[in-house]
């Protein structure tokens, strides 16, 4: 969940006091068994299956207005910030 509050969420408050719960779940439930992949040994428990989890939940899962205006902000906007990060926090173990 440390990962996940530092991609979505606010370090400085506790887990209870998240504003964005939704997307929180919504991330972990995918990084459990719900999102594509989440079973193969390479994602299962792994930090690449939360930037996977993040990256479903974003591309696809996210709501948005249309599908041109999730591409848009997937590929360029808040959701691409957000992948961003959520590649940045998975790599910070190895560097």
């Amino acid at each position: 969940m440390n990962y996940l509050v530092d991609v979505l969420g606010d370090r400085d408050l506790p887990l209870a006091d998240q504003r964005n719960q939704n997307a929180l779940q919504s991330v972990h439930a995918l990084f459990s068994g719900a999102g594509k992949g989440s079973d193969l040994a390479a994602a299962s428990g792994a930090v690449w299956g939360l930037l996977n989890g993040v990256t479903e939940y974003v591309d696809h899962d996210r709501r948005a207005r249309s599908q041109d205006y999730r591409l848009d902000r997937a590929w360029f906007g808040q959701g691409a910030q957000l992948k961003a990060r959520a590649l940045d926090r998975a790599l910070r173990p190895i560097a």
